[in-house]
């Protein structure tokens, strides 16, 4: 017999070593010898399962993991961390598909793991929309509105993944009309929602190649987020930066296109009450560093004074926010804002881990 700490010591060890072929042969060749496994071990197994999804990313070596388990060992929560996990890095090609499709029948077979529909269907969407299976997304969302036990929770979290996934696929117009007809029923993911449609329409702006068209559209972009913010009543959106004025140029029609989604996304705002948030912000301050060339450097900075604060969490997203910053200064010839940005650049530099 082998006690129960004993077997998750060693595979607790092995995984701190990222030796994860080793944890499935060590879970295939003692499994039978455990005595008395009991809900907590299955939870501590599980953690082990998210630490290999989230932290490690091996999707592979957690489901090889997973099938070297008894079944009577397997949990819901496993299942959930490899294949539809938010942060999950999903490989293509045979070898991933193959596992999926085990992992899949395990679900619809295994009695203590089989799933309620709505919560399968669900479950299956998340894993088409992180593929960006834009066909197969929306055969499950039609599937979905068909079930009758389906959550508002469900339904809401499975608008933001179809809206999500046909922004992905290069689709904006398409999830701006989804996002209309089903952004009622999403109360609860309507920033997400918010963050999706502007990625979208930021990605559409590169088709604008004029200087003043990505101005131009930046500009309503910047007033359409400040006042949702204040419309929500957030302490934590400053005062808009001054920004210069614009020459009177009619925009093209490229530009007009992305004018008229940005105008739908602004109705969707206000009639569902979108609100932004540090995430929103991002996207803006990003997008004036690529392409607003009319902004002087000191609304620049006053924008950059929006970047998340210093935390362990945000390190990389701040370097890589102030290696853009400089970039975008020494654009704009101002050689003495470059040198800060990219003294701040070195600080951050120090502070990442390889």
């Amino acid at each position: 017999h082998l006690d129960t700490q004993v077997f998750l010591r060693v595979l607790e060890h092995l995984l701190s070593r990222h030796m994860h072929t080793d944890m499935a042969h060590w879970a295939q060749s003692t499994a039978m010898m455990v005595s008395h496994p009991d809900p907590p071990f299955y939870a501590a197994l599980a953690a082990l399962v998210h630490r290999m999804t989230s932290t490690h990313r091996a999707p592979i070596q957690a489901a090889a993991f997973i099938e070297a388990l008894p079944p009577a060992w397997r949990t819901h929560a496993m299942y959930h961390d490899v294949l539809v996990h938010d942060r999950e890095v999903y490989l293509a090609g045979q070898e991933s598909m193959a596992w999926r499709k085990r992992l899949w029948h395990d679900l619809r077979t295994i009695p203590h793991l089989r799933l309620p529909s709505a919560q399968g269907v669900l479950a299956q969407l998340s894993a088409h929309a992180h593929c960006v299976h834009k066909y197969r997304v929306w055969s499950d969302w039609l599937a979905l509105e068909h079930q009758e036990d389906a959550s508002p929770e469900m339904r809401a979290r499975a608008v933001w993944l179809v809206t999500r996934t046909f922004v992905r696929a290069g689709h904006t117009r398409l999830a701006v009309r989804f996002a209309e007809r089903h952004a009622s029923s999403a109360p609860a993911h309507g920033t997400p929602l918010l963050n999706t449609l502007l990625t979208g329409i930021l990605e559409d702006m590169r088709k604008c190649r004029s200087v003043h068209d990505r101005t131009c559209v930046l500009r309503h972009m910047y007033e359409c987020v400040w006042q949702a913010a204040r419309r929500c009543q957030t302490n934590t959106m400053p005062t808009l930066p001054i920004l210069p004025e614009l020459v009177s140029l009619a925009p093209s029609r490229a530009a007009q296109r992305v004018l008229w989604l940005l105008a739908r996304v602004e109705r969707l705002i206000c009639t569902h009450v979108l609100c932004p948030n540090v995430q929103t912000l991002q996207l803006l301050i990003r997008a004036a560093t690529k392409w607003d060339a009319s902004m002087d450097s000191q609304a620049l900075w006053d924008m950059a004074a929006l970047a998340p604060p210093r935390s362990p969490h945000t390190h990389r997203m701040r370097y890589s926010f102030f290696s853009e910053l400089a970039s975008a200064l020494q654009r704009r010839a101002d050689s003495r804002s470059a040198r800060r940005a990219r003294a701040l650049l070195r600080h951050h530099r120090r502070r990442v881990k390889p």
